[in-house]
């Protein structure tokens, strides 16, 4: 019973189309709904009273939804968010717990979309507020999710009839057809699971299959850090067969750009006056505008760019090698560093980022001030920028030798 009730709660997602009055007297008849939560070993639950027809009192249901088989806090909590948001619906639709509930009596024909429909409204809604590259990759995912349900005879289930079962399904397929990797494979979870989460957002659904799902594990492989000997090695090469990488290279360098952000850099956004180089929003990770510092060794390779020549409104990078209208992409460039990792018989954690681990490996040994390199990279907090320190384990541990008090 405790696995189903969080599902039978689903059933009950549309208010009814009951008048104000009707719904203020209702409202009247019971309290909110509560979370009641705790360490794993506790039961967690929601509560509501509601007004007793008999006694004239109310009282108190208590109700677990099935929250109590997850065995995380943060997955239980969001399940448990679910239940309460669920029957705090029902509540304010006009359903008692004294009494039998109509479900055909509040939900109109025209409010029960299918998942298909469900899936193209949630992504006509994210297209108002992703970026466009974020949107594509969803876009791409979303339709291969519709095609597993039609192609399984699922299409005409409404969102609340998917289950666990239909996801784990789904991304299985795509592992054996697709031979993805794991990393692939969580991606695909996180992005269908928000599409179930802005489905409850828009009211077309009321649980997320995707909860309970585990994310299987990744084999973390770090950006590797390159060496003084191979930064010589890498600096020769490009000099010598590719200078417009080499250009594109000093960005990630000199301005802490991530080269996603340099594809999409414009040449009014580079102020040379004013010593600094601004990040609209809508090009950085964090979706916060930043300004980057123009160094004084950086100055003299943007002059020699003369990008004053083109267009403000014109990308710096281009697949014509040149300043154009339209921007060119981060594979554009990752495929040119390839050949320069294949040359130089780098791995694939050498990659172009790794320049800016390199650069602020570098800066710290040398004894630059962190706040001054913390400014730079964008770190919004001094915890994220310790970590990020820390994960480029630029300090090794000392011998501790004469240290020791007992000998064995």
């Amino acid at each position: 019973m405790r696995q189903t009730l969080l599902y039978e709660l689903t059933d009950f997602l549309f208010s009814a189309s009951l008048g104000n009055e009707l719904k203020q007297k209702k409202m009247k008849q019971f309290t909110n709904v509560n979370l009641h939560t705790g360490k794993l070993s506790q039961r967690w639950y929601i509560s509501y009273k509601f007004l007793n027809p008999t006694t004239g009192k109310l009282e108190r249901h208590r109700e677990y939804g099935g929250v109590n088989r997850f065995d995380s806090e943060k997955s239980r909590l969001e399940a448990l968010r679910h239940t309460m948001f669920a029957r705090q619906r029902l509540l304010e639709s006009g359903w008692s717990p004294y009494k039998p509930f109509n479900i055909e009596k509040i939900i109109s024909p025209e409010e029960q979309f299918t998942i298909i429909e469900s899936i193209d409204k949630v992504m006509e809604n994210k297209k108002l507020y992703i970026k466009p590259t974020s949107y594509v990759s969803l876009k791409n995912r979303a339709e291969n999710f519709k095609k597993f349900l039609k192609d399984n005879n699922y299409d005409h289930f409404k969102a609340d009839e998917i289950k666990r079962k239909h996801i784990i399904a789904f991304i299985d397929q795509r592992v054996v057809q697709n031979d993805i990797s794991n990393r692939t494979r969580n991606n695909y979870l996180i992005d269908v699971k928000s599409l179930f989460s802005k489905m409850i957002e828009l009211e077309l659904a009321t649980i997320n299959p995707c909860t309970a799902i585990k994310k299987v594990p990744v084999l973390t492989q770090k950006n590797k850090a390159f060496t003084n000997e191979e930064m010589v090695k890498i600096n020769n090469w490009l000099c010598e067969n590719d200078t417009y990488l080499q250009a594109f290279w000093r960005f990630i360098g000199y301005g802490f750009m991530r080269p996603i952000e340099i594809t999409r850099l414009r040449i009014r956004d580079i102020k040379l006056d004013e010593g600094i180089i601004v990040l609209p929003p809508e090009i950085v990770k964090t979706n916060t505008g930043q300004h980057k510092l123009i160094f004084d060794v950086f100055r003299k390779h943007l002059e020699a760019m003369e990008l004053h020549k083109y267009p403000d409104d014109y990308f710096v990078f281009s697949a014509k090698l040149t300043p154009n209208s339209k921007p060119t992409t981060r594979d554009f460039f990752t495929n040119r560093f390839k050949k320069l990792k294949d040359a130089l018989g780098f791995t694939e954690n050498h990659t172009m980022y790794a320049l800016r681990h390199t650069v602020i490996s570098n800066l710290m040994r040398n004894g630059a001030d962190p706040l001054q390199i913390k400014q730079n990279t964008g770190h919004k907090t001094w915890g994220g920028f310790d970590a990020y320190i820390r994960s480029l384990n630029i300090d090794k541990p000392k011998d501790l030798s004469d240290k020791y008090g007992i000998s064995f």
